[in-house]
């Protein structure tokens, strides 16, 4: 039998009420068992049915609370109070609900706290430049020179320079972000950064102008004075020769300077009152050059030339007069000696009939030279043989000056006594002959090379005759045989011409000039007239220029060389009697500084190069050409 107890309600209002108190009698008709209720239907219950002996009990899970009917479960709004407690959002879910966070936001791990996301973090937050987080949010901008595009995020460029050139003077160039300011070319930009001033190009190496330079706004320009013309390069100023067109308009001689140009004129004329045009100089009326005893002055269109009258001589000054030179040279036949070989050429031999007085066995002695070798000195001649093998007569220098040596002497040479008084005059003379021209029909390339003379002067020189003889030029030293023609050769001046021929001297051009002399060795070509020397004692070696210069310059008194006038220079054939040193020399008539002596001079490189030491107190310099001196 089964009994069922049915219990009272308890409590209706409890979440937890016994419906009603069931058990079922068991079968020993004694014991009663519990009925579990939540085995049928859940017991009623909504959600939880929890059995309870002779009863059960309805119950909610977490989120819901059992209504008054003890068995249904309502869902609790947790949102509704206190927001459940969440930071930003809480949405209420059946039993439960759940925190979220706002846009911009994500949830910490509490799950109620919203933290803010920091966008700018990843990927700059999309943004082109600057990504500047804010609480729950971000915002792009852009640095300055940019604008923030319509998209929110990319930053486009401001052309500044489209906008009053962005302020700058002259040229604006936008950058990326920002714009920069520049000049043309020849200015520079101010401090302001956007001004632009004027370079002065001419304050720096005048800009590289070779003369003038003048500054121009952004630029200069070049140029130059009067008398030059710019060169291409547009800064080098080039000299304009204004003497290669039409001679500048000078008369005769237009010389180009710097800048400018000036005109002047050859020897014998003067310029004229225009600076350009040229007149001849009557020098004969109005200079009186030329000797006014013996000589003859002819001007001639710029210039004008002296001649003698016949017997008489142009000397080198081409100015003076004075009665033919003679001299003479007397051949050495042979060198050879009967004492042997160690002394031929210490020795010469020669024609005792070419000297004045020296008989068989006689001796003399006087001062002559060798042309050949330029050696001059004491020589020692005897009036017999010595056993060479051409000759009746020998002599050789005697150790005043020049040592005799062997191979002094060579077969052709000639020895030539300054005193001609020693030579046989009808055997040995010499003469000088005047060149008066030295140019050709031929040309410049002639000129110099041949000199041309009057016929008349050399004897038994034929209209078209040819003669050869040894002879030189006192101006130069040379001497050699010349080729001489009796018919003119085209040159301005003379009737008959010659030159060097090949032997010892090459004949070359401007090797003779107008107002030389050519001196024939042998006499007998010309007349006859005798020769004298002299002797000019130097008083003093030293120099105002010091030690260095001692004995390379010699000091005289002027008084004893012919027309050496104060400040004048002349130049001639002389030697230093003690060394035996032949050359031409150079004086000027004023003094160097030298202790005694009123004019100086030295050898003048022509064939003797001066030298410190050359000279001494107490040497005679002395004129192969009396004629220089002048008796005191």
């Amino acid at each position: 039998m089964v009994v069922v107890i049915k219990s009272a309600p308890i409590n209706q209002g409890a979440s937890n009420a016994l419906a009603e108190v069931d058990f079922n009698f068991h079968t020993d008709g004694k014991t009663c068992e519990d009925i579990n209720e939540c085995s049928t239907l859940n017991g009623g219950c909504n959600q939880i049915c929890t059995n309870q002996p002779g009863s059960f009990q309805c119950s909610c899970r977490s989120g819901f609370r059992l209504s008054s009917d003890g068995k249904t479960c309502k869902d609790i709004n947790e949102c509704s109070t206190l927001n459940g407690g969440c930071n930003q959002i809480s949405t209420n879910k059946p039993g439960s609900f759940q925190c979220s966070c706002r846009s911009g936001f994500q949830l910490s791990p509490d799950g109620k706290t919203c933290e803010d996301i920091n966008e700018c973090s990843t990927l700059n937050g999309g943004c082109n430049q600057i990504c500047t987080n804010q609480p729950g949010s971000f915002q792009c901008s852009c640095r300055s020179g940019f604008r923030l595009s319509s998209d929110g995020k990319t930053c486009k460029d401001i052309n500044e320079c489209s906008t009053l050139n962005g302020g700058c003077n002259q040229i604006c160039t936008n950058q990326p972000g920002s714009f920069q300011c520049s000049c043309r070319s020849g200015f520079q930009l101010a401090s302001d950064g956007k001004t632009c001033k004027d370079i002065n190009e001419c304050s720096t190496l005048n800009g590289g102008c070779n003369q003038i330079c003048t500054n121009q706004p952004g630029s200069f320009q070049c140029s130059c004075r009067s008398g030059f013309q710019l060169a291409s390069d547009g800064k080098t100023c080039k000299d304009i020769n204004e003497c290669s067109t039409l001679n500048g308009g000078c008369n005769q001689t237009c010389t180009n300077k710097p800048g400018s140009f000036q005109c002047s004129c050859r020897s014998g004329f003067q310029l004229a009152s225009d600076g350009k045009t040229c007149k001849d100089v009557n020098e004969c009326s109005e200079q009186k050059p030329c000797d006014n005893t013996n000589g003859v002055c002819k001007n001639t269109v710029g210039s004008y030339r002296c001649s003698c009258k016949i017997g008489y001589e142009l000397l080198a000054d081409k100015t003076t007069c004075r009665a033919q030179a003679r001299g003479c040279e007397i051949t050495i036949l042979s060198v050879d000696h009967t004492f042997g070989a160690i002394y031929v050429g210490k020795y010469f031999n020669f024609d005792r009939t070419k000297i004045r007085d020296l008989g068989p066995g006689k001796e003399l002695k006087f001062l002559a030279y060798n042309p050949r070798t330029s050696l001059i000195g004491e020589v020692v001649v005897w009036g017999q043989p010595n056993g060479g093998s051409l000759g009746d007569a020998h002599g050789r220098f005697n150790n005043r000056n020049v040592a005799p040596k062997p191979r002094q002497w060579r077969v052709g040479d000639k020895f030539v006594p300054i005193d001609d008084s020693y030579c046989a005059k009808e055997k040995c003379e010499s003469c000088r002959i005047p060149v008066l021209s030295v140019d050709h029909k031929f040309g410049a390339s002639f000129v110099g090379q041949y000199f041309n003379f009057d016929r008349k002067l050399v004897n038994g020189l034929a209209v078209g005759q040819e003669l050869k003889f040894l002879a030189y030029n006192p101006r130069t030293s040379l001497i050699g045989e010349v080729v001489i023609w009796g018919q003119s050769n085209g040159g301005s001046v003379g009737d008959a011409h010659g030159r060097f021929n090949h032997k010892n001297v090459a004949p070359q051009p401007g090797q003779w000039k107008t107002g030389d002399v050519f001196v024939p060795v042998d006499g007998s070509f010309c007349a006859r007239v005798p020769r004298k020397t002299c002797e000019i004692s130097i008083l003093s070696v030293d120099h105002a220029f010091g030690p260095s210069h001692t004995g390379q310059y010699f000091n005289f008194d002027r008084q004893h060389v012919h027309n050496l006038g104060a400040g004048q220079t002349l130049k001639f054939l002389a030697y230093n009697l003690r060394t035996s040193k032949i050359g031409e020399v150079v004086v000027w008539g004023n003094s160097n500084g030298g202790s005694i002596g009123d004019s100086h001079g030295r050898f003048n490189s022509k064939k003797v190069a001066p030298a410190p030491g050359q000279w001494k107190t107490g040497d005679k310099l002395v004129p192969v050409d009396a004629s220089v001196c002048k008796q005191v």
